[in-house]
């Protein structure tokens, strides 16, 4: 939520701002999307180890353990990468005076990425609230 709503809710207007705004991206991705990644990662498998659910017990666990691999592919194949491009693309743009729509299409990609993300971490709670597919 915190990236997207960084991503859409600014739009720079100078090149020192563009530069600015692609820092607070980086800093989001790298000091609390990516520690939340490893934290989800590790949870589940502390309860996959220590519960009775186990990790594939149940097929609505097996649907969760697929959404959670395509979450952190997603933030951390693609996301991730494409907000260090655009880190490097700012510095270009601040230096050099380099096209701005290369950066505006970062950010747009990286926040439908983002959305995309959110709908399904909404889709894994209602997974683990409502339990379907129970043997």
């Amino acid at each position: 939520m915190a990236l997207v709503s960084l991503q859409l809710g600014q739009t720079p207007q100078t090149k020192e701002m563009m530069y600015t705004a692609a820092q607070s991206h980086l800093i989001v991705d790298e000091y609390f999307l990516i520690p939340g990644g490893i934290g989800i990662v590790v949870t589940a498998i502390l309860y996959g180890t220590i519960t009775k659910w186990g990790f594939f017990k149940q097929r609505w666990i097996t649907v969760k353990w697929i959404l959670t691999v395509l979450l952190v592919a997603i933030g951390a194949g693609y996301m991730g990468v494409t907000i260090k491009e655009n880190m490097a693309y700012a510095q270009k743009v601040l230096t050099e005076n380099a096209d701005t729509s290369i950066f505006f299409a970062h950010v747009r990609h990286v926040a439908i990425a983002g959305i995309v993300q959110l709908v399904i971490f909404v889709y894994i709670i209602v997974l683990s609230v409502v339990k379907p597919w129970k043997k």
